[in-house]
């Protein structure tokens, strides 16, 4: 099986990933209430170059995105929760965009609520992100791309072994942590 065919056979399988105190299930179209919500109260957007998103608008249209580029194998999305929590609330997004089923690589992204900094969540999940890319996506290598004055993000990356591999003075720094096969 080509790497093409092995991604397009876990995609259809998807699964929900989950660690100790999150689980992550795939988002759909029906989140995006809870997606919107949570960008809105903790300005996640200033991040993730979504400012523009306001109160109001179509809050549909960043989850159907996603749910397109699940269909076109080029994205996977996920909705982060607190395991056990008695109702559910998203505390994050996290997921990998622009698959490159050629060269083996995938972009990491995500975002957590403020509420949530500071509890080790953002390790947590992540290590259980770069362990579905490389082990059940047979990603050769995973990037992060990250503004300069995201300086938690780019503490987390550098972490959990990824290294930067943009030049001097880039206006946005990329990291990259490679499959150890």
């Amino acid at each position: 099986m080509n790497l093409h065919e092995h991604i397009h056979a876990t995609l259809l399988a998807l699964p929900a990933l989950e660690t100790k105190r999150l689980v992550f299930k795939r988002i759909a179209p029906v989140d995006a209430a809870a997606v919107f919500k949570k960008r809105a109260e903790d300005g996640a957007g200033h991040f993730l170059g979504i400012v523009s998103q306001v109160p109001g608008g179509d809050d549909r249209v960043l989850p159907q995105k996603t749910v397109d580029a699940f269909k076109a194998e080029t994205a996977i999305a996920w909705l982060a929760n607190l395991k056990g929590a008695e109702t559910e609330t998203v505390i994050g997004t996290a997921g990998f965009s622009n698959i490159n089923f050629e060269t083996g690589r995938a972009e990491l992204s995500g975002e957590m609520s403020k509420a949530s900094w500071g509890k080790y969540y953002a390790i947590e999940g992540t290590l259980a992100l770069i362990s579905f890319g490389l082990n059940k996506l047979k990603l050769a290598s995973i990037d992060a791309i990250v503004p300069p004055e995201n300086t938690s993000a780019i503490y987390l990356l550098e972490k959990l072994g990824f290294q930067e591999e943009s030049g001097a003075n880039a206006p946005l720094l990329l990291f990259s942590r490679k499959s150890s096969v």
